[in-house]
């Protein structure tokens, strides 16, 4: 599948849909196994930095790393200045993200029978499950770090909507305290 690399790299990074579409190969360092998002692509026009006006340096897992190797030994376009999800082998402009959305996302969608709702099905939706599964995983500032939020209450304020998991485990631990203090025989 020609698109399963973009869906590894935005699953497993974390990053926006428009950083992720102005990577160039130049910024995947195989030795070091990183990759560096310093740019965004936005509104049909490519920027000189991400929304945040920050570099995001993401380390390269190894699965995402044989992904991306395989991506390159089938690539055309594989100059260090070319973009690294280039529009087709004629064409190395990089993908705009609304026809990414559309041509891709929504297809895959509808063929695995996913309903899609306003906001919820689209590529940010990968942003919040990376978010919320490292909130629970390992706490929220290792899920501010991942996403590049400087302040970890943007990433609680936008991205960890609650839920019954979070309300259970609330209430047990409430449970835990007060019984451990004013019940001890219970």
């Amino acid at each position: 599948m020609r698109w399963r690399v973009v869906f590894w790299c935005i699953a497993l990074t974390g990053v926006r849909v428009g950083e992720l579409l102005a990577l160039q190969w130049k910024d995947i360092d195989w030795d070091e196994k990183t990759i560096t998002f310093s740019r965004g692509f936005w509104r049909g026009r490519l920027q000189e930095s991400t929304k945040t006006g920050q570099e995001h340096v993401r380390h390269l897992p190894q699965s995402l790393e044989r992904v991306l190797a395989d991506h390159l030994q089938i690539s055309k376009n594989i100059g260090p200045n070319d973009f690294v999800f280039c529009r087709s082998d004629e064409d190395s402009r990089p993908h705009d993200p609304d026809d990414l959305r559309r041509e891709v996302l929504y297809p895959t969608l509808d063929r695995c029978g996913i309903k899609r709702t306003p906001r919820a099905a689209r590529f940010h939706a990968f942003r919040r499950a990376t978010s919320k599964y490292l909130r629970k995983a390992s706490g929220l500032e290792l899920a501010a770090v991942q996403l590049g939020h400087k302040r970890m209450t943007t990433t609680d304020e936008h991205y960890n909507d609650r839920d019954m998991d979070d309300l259970k485990k609330a209430a047990e631990l409430v449970e835990s305290a007060f019984i451990l203090s004013f019940a001890p025989d219970c």
